[in-house]
């Protein structure tokens, strides 16, 4: 095997591990429509514990929503079909709703997805919702970590191929030092500088 056909081998592996990552990078960014972001946003809002009612918690995110121009979508089941309850100016589709009948039994620990600019200063008034707010973007930034670093099977999946990934090239690796300790045992560079 020459040096060559040695390089081709590493072109082909990088090449095919490279559609891989593609593939899986483009998938996460939505572009093949997988529904893992379900409503348009910029932020996601993680609320992991509450102090107050979940009436009045949901009273003072209306409130937040409508003083700062924000639409916020959360998720909830209404005759056994998954739809959008939002906060704030509802824009019209028919995959949303304004019910407040579906947030009585609904908790207020979870995800919520933000549309519009939630700038720092609209982060500090998130305190008057008396609840742990964490707030994660979900745009192109959030997307390499949820990639790397989320409990998807993308993840899995990239993980996976990173591991094939090294262990071919390091295959490849080997394969050449092979070649060239038998070379060297049966004395073919001294040929190849003779040549």
């Amino acid at each position: 095997m020459t040096i060559k056909q040695m390089l081709a081998g590493r072109f082909i592996v990088l090449f095919v591990f490279s559609c891989f990552f593609a593939v899986i990078g483009f998938g996460q960014m939505g572009l093949f429509k997988t529904g893992e972001l379900p409503y348009p946003s910029q932020s996601g809002l993680d609320v992991s514990k509450v102090s107050t009612s979940s009436e009045q918690f949901f009273d003072s995110l209306e409130q937040f929503a409508n003083e700062n121009h924000l639409i916020i979508y959360r998720s909830v089941v209404e005759n056994s079909d998954l739809k959008g309850f939002v906060f704030g100016n509802s824009p019209k589709k028919s995959d949303l709703t304004k019910n407040p009948n579906l947030l009585k039994q609904l908790s207020p620990v979870g995800i919520y997805y933000v549309d519009g600019n939630l700038s720092k200063a609209k982060q500090k008034q998130l305190a008057s919702l008396k609840a742990n707010v964490t707030v994660h973007p979900t745009g192109w930034e959030g997307i390499a970590g949820e990639l790397l670093y989320g409990s998807s099977i993308r993840t899995k999946t990239l993980w996976m191929c990173l591991m094939l990934f090294s262990v071919s090239l390091l295959a490849l690796k080997m394969a050449k030092i092979r070649q060239v300790m038998v070379g060297r045992t049966l004395g073919k560079i001294r040929l190849q500088l003779g040549k």
